[in-house]
């Protein structure tokens, strides 16, 4: 497995926790965090980016 498509799962594995859990249990993790919406659109953004890098990559090498 390349590095790239390494990156890509843990970015969708990260975005999928900042989506799916509560705002409330991932304040007990990062007691900094305010906003639920931009907490939801992080989320969104890395699950976005590492699909990404997963579609690319394989685009590349079976392309």
């Amino acid at each position: 497995m390349s590095a790239e498509i390494s990156i890509g799962v843990l970015f969708v594995v990260m975005g999928l926790v900042f989506v799916l859990i509560p705002l409330e249990h991932l304040k007990k993790a990062f007691p900094r965090m305010r906003s639920s919406y931009t907490t939801k659109l992080g989320g969104a953004a890395l699950l976005i980016a590492g699909l990404g890098l997963i579609i690319s990559r394989l685009t590349a090498l079976y392309g």
